[in-house]
């Protein structure tokens, strides 16, 4: 992710080509709610761009530790203690 610049949003084909992923991945995160966007213009003719930062919060989330765990959440740790 250290390809994208946190200056200026980007394309869906641009996210697809830093993840290693099709831009049709991209797009399906984005229809499930679990990658956030923004569209700029109107109905069909709107562009879609997405938030380096949004793209390593959504990476965050997903991240696994080396024994299969995924991370404790801050709200997580939180409950516990």
């Amino acid at each position: 992710m250290d390809t994208l610049p946190t200056h200026y949003l980007v394309t869906p084909a641009q996210a697809a080509r830093s993840l290693k992923v099709s831009a049709d991945t991209i797009y399906k995160w984005i229809k499930r709610g679990h990658l956030p966007y923004y569209k700029l213009g109107d109905g069909r003719n709107g562009t879609v761009r997405l938030s380096p930062r949004d793209i390593r919060d959504f990476l965050d989330r997903r991240r696994i530790d080396a024994l299969g765990r995924p991370p404790v959440r801050e709200s997580e740790s939180a409950e516990n203690d």
